[in-house]
């Protein structure tokens, strides 16, 4: 019984990873679409998307206990 939760647990993770890291990476396409709307670099694009996901990664340490 706890095999089967372990492969539960694992497999639910790997699927919340696969599908961030879809939309993580794929940001990249998008820099200079966006910059061009928001009238700024595409620096200033790239920059947003680094700090969004460091802060992203540094609250999940704490919001999920």
């Amino acid at each position: 019984m706890k095999k089967d939760k372990l492969l539960v647990i694992l497999a639910l993770c790997g699927m919340s990873a696969c599908s961030l890291g879809i939309g993580l990476n794929s940001q990249g396409v998008f820099f200079s679409p966006v910059a061009e709307s928001l009238n700024v670099g595409r620096g200033a694009v790239s920059l947003y998307n680094t700090i969004s996901a460091l802060t992203t990664a540094i609250g999940t340490v704490f919001l999920s206990k």
